[in-house]
């Protein structure tokens, strides 16, 4: 399998992009921030995407981070050779993420054959092409550089360690042994006090110890059986007092009997007095205290004082400047000059072209009618003059098309020339409105231009809610005088009423009414002494019918005095014997809570044994799977990562095992011992880490490319030199593309005498 094309639309800062990829060595060239990282995860994104390798469909922060600096499609395409022919093509747009899948050689989409989502929701051509996961893809075809400090010596060390042991240099069967043995410490067992068990056994046994000292079901229904018993004889004892309330109800119905009569005896002298006068000095009174109430009122609204929101009217003012000087200096309406401005000058590249093509179409007709009057004079033959007629038209054709072409490029011209001058206008404009919101920054304190917008806008909002509430302030002012208005006239109604009683009785003024009525009249005394009974009568009753006290009323003996004290007795009892059953109550709820508690823990205590049993288990499992992969760690897997290592190590390093440490060792020849990788310099340390990689790559059947993306920085030229000139010998059938931001990888290849394919990102 090989990548025969690369080509990026628009990708980060990369924009139409196409690179052609030959078989063996290519490499892609690419100073810093010319994009070779890019396209490198332009690789990655089109055939694994940008989400995680959950089930979830989780977009990544580095898909908002290649989005086209320059807008424009977010797409490209990767053409690969695997027995036929492929295009994989990917929209990146978050609200596309489509891809489609071409066979070349049919002309066919085979999207729906491919099988796409195997492992996530998101399209993984990878997984259909190259028959693995995203995190294998990674560790395999793809190759970043393995460290660029020394610090990371350590992390490499465990992945080489996780590699050999597992084939997965994520995956460390030691770290997992020495956290499940951790696990099991933390859970110990009920001899171990301070363990998850321990702890949890001694409550249980404290739980259990409190339950035993607390008192039993039938000692609760004991003392609530006495209670009942206790009230019951209280019960009798005071249904014998029940005379008490029968003398108390003949007491009352006698008092309300003797004020009734009264009450009776003042209506009679009532009946025989005046009314009419009373019922017009009780007019009268009325309307004095409505019109009294209603000048109260009228006040009260009059002194009332609704306070106008105060406005700036100099920010009002200020306000229309900003709006329009800051939709200036932010380029509203720029993005169409700017746009005008680049289609001219696409126009403007166009007719160049055009223009030239026409002058070599130009010069082929003269060539031809040259070619052909030659021939004629020199072989005095009649059929070259056949080809003038033709190579004229073609001429006059060109001519008429360069003056149609030309006419365009002038028009073209003095187009460019009119943007270029609103484009000089427009940033006049912007200097200017630039200068002036710096002036309002600095009359309104403001540090920049930004903080002034921000605030800006905020205190405009004010100043519109200040407008609002003045509108409604406004209106409140115009209901309240109508309001005013309308009392004024009920007044005058109140008053007009008011003055034909008085002038009836021959009176202007209210006061001398009153006093007639008092001198005269008796009908306000009579009237309120009846109130007052029949308020007391009111209060004797206390909500009691009068009908049920004659009803009830019968005469019984004066209860006797031992029946008092009894009750009195009976009431201390009942009181002690409430408190015994309260307390018991609290216990008997206590019971309940600690019952509760100790089902948790129990249940807790067996699921920490389940939990123990498990990782038990799990530790003599993870045993076997050791053993069973140090078993089946295949001869061909160690025989190619030996042979790539002493290869590109010229000898020196010859065998690779672990010892009983578990620690990664190799064989060195030079000092005819086994050493241990961390004591390896981090030049051959990088080589290893490399070999694990390429003998994995082997292991899988398919040919599959190697994709490096400046793997080789940490190396110095020796190592370099000595690594290419194996990969060009021993994996010709394996494409090997590198990204370099260095001229060494192809300096080296040049002085081996080693082809290859070199592709300039800067040149494309």
């Amino acid at each position: 399998m090989r990548l025969t094309k690369i080509k990026i639309k628009n990708f980060g800062k990369l924009k139409e992009k196409e690179l052609p990829l030959s078989k063996g060595i290519n490499v892609i060239y690419g100073a810093n921030e010319s994009g070779k990282s890019t396209c490198f995860s332009f690789i990655r994104g089109l055939f694994y995407g940008f989400s995680t390798s959950s089930k979830r469909r989780i977009f990544e922060e580095a898909l908002d981070k290649y989005t086209p600096w320059t807008g424009g499609d977010f797409a490209g395409y990767i053409e690969l050779e695997d027995g036929k022919n492929y295009r994989i093509s990917k929209d990146f747009s978050k609200d596309k993420d489509s891809v489609l899948v071409l066979d070349l050689d049919k002309a066919r989409d085979i999207t729906d054959e491919v099988d796409l989502y195997r492992y996530s929701k998101v399209a993984q051509p990878g997984v259909a092409f190259f028959n693995m996961t995203k995190d294998l893809f990674e560790s395999t075809v793809l190759f970043l550089n393995p460290a660029t400090a020394a610090d990371q010596k350590d992390e490499i060390l465990e992945k080489l360690t996780n590699y050999y042991s597992s084939r997965d240099e994520n995956f460390s069967i030691k770290e997992i042994r020495e956290k499940l043995i951790k696990k099991l410490e933390d859970l110990g067992n009920e001899r171990r006090k301070k363990t998850l068990i321990g702890r949890t056994s001694d409550k249980i046994l404290e739980l259990k110890t409190k339950l035993e000292e607390l008192k039993s079901m039938e000692d609760y229904l004991g003392e609530k059986e006495m209670l009942d018993f206790l009230i019951s004889k209280r019960k009798v004892l005071e249904n014998r007092l029940k005379n008490k309330e029968y003398l108390e109800s003949q007491e009352i119905f006698e008092k309300v009997q003797l004020n009734t009569k009264k009450i009776n005896a003042l209506k009679y002298d009532l009946s025989k007095c005046d009314l009419n006068d009373y019922k017009d000095y009780e007019n009268a009174l009325e309307l004095r205290l409505k019109i009294e109430n209603l000048k109260e009122q009228i006040k009260d609204l009059q002194d009332k004082k609704i306070k106008d929101p105060s406005f700036d009217r100099e920010f009002s003012l200020d306000y229309e400047d900003f709006d329009k000087l800051i939709k200036i200096y932010r380029g509203q309406g720029s993005h169409e000059i700017l746009f005008e401005k680049s289609s001219a000058e696409e126009d403007k590249l166009v007719l160049n072209k055009t223009l030239k093509f026409c002058f070599f179409r130009l010069g082929i007709s003269a060539a031809l009618i040259f070619a052909a009057l030659t021939s004629f004079i020199l072989t005095k033959s009649s059929y070259p003059l056949l080809l003038i007629l033709p190579a004229l038209i073609l001429g006059i054709f060109t001519v008429k098309k360069m003056k149609i072409y030309a006419d365009s490029k002038k028009r073209n011209k003095k187009r460019l020339k009119n943007i270029n001058a609103a484009v000089l206008k427009y940033e006049d404009e912007r200097g200017l409105a630039k200068k002036k919101l710096m002036t309002l920054c600095k009359k309104y304190d403001f540090k920049n231009i930004e903080e002034l917008a921000s605030s800006f806008e905020e205190m405009k909002e004010n100043e519109d809610k200040k407008r609002i509430k003045a509108l409604s302030l406004e209106e409140r002012k115009r209901e309240e005088g109508l309001k005013i208005e309308k009392m004024k006239q009920e007044q005058k109604l109140y008053e007009d009423e008011l003055k034909d009683i008085l002038e009836s009785k021959g009176l202007t003024d209210f006061e001398e009414l009153r006093q007639i009525q008092e001198r005269e009249n008796p009908v306000q005394k009579l009237d309120s002494e009846i109130k007052l009974l029949l308020e007391k009568n009111k209060s004797i009753l206390d909500g009691r019918v009068l009908k049920d006290l004659n009803k009830n009323y019968t005469r019984f003996e004066a209860p006797m005095e031992c029946d008092f004290e009894k009750i009195r007795l009976l009431e201390n009892k009942i009181g002690s014997q409430a408190e015994i059953l309260k307390n018991q109550e609290k216990q008997m709820k206590l019971a309940q809570g600690i019952n509760e508690g100790l089902d948790i823990f129990e249940e807790n205590l067996e699921k920490l044994y389940f939990e123990r049993d498990a990782i038990l288990l799990a530790l003599e499992t993870l045993e076997d799977v050791d053993n069973e992969i140090s078993k089946k760690s295949t001869p061909f897997f160690m025989q190619n990562l030996e042979e790539v290592y002493s290869e590109i190590t010229k000898g020196r390093y010859e065998k690779i095992k672990m010892d009983e440490n578990l620690n990664l060792i190799v064989f060195d020849k030079k000092a005819d011992l086994y050493v241990k990788t961390s004591s390896l310099s981090s030049g051959s340390l990088y080589q290893l880490y490399f070999a694990f990689r390429l003998a994995l790559l082997r292991a899988i059947n398919k040919k599959l490319p190697m994709i490096l993306d400046d793997g080789f920085i940490e190396y110095d030229d020796k190592r370099l030199g000595n690594l290419l000139k194996y990969l060009s010998e021993h994996e010709r059938e394996r494409q090997i593309i590198i990204f370099t931001h260095q001229k060494r990888e192809e300096e080296v290849l040049k002085s081996l005498n080693i082809s290859y394919n070199l592709l300039n990102l800067e040149e494309i």
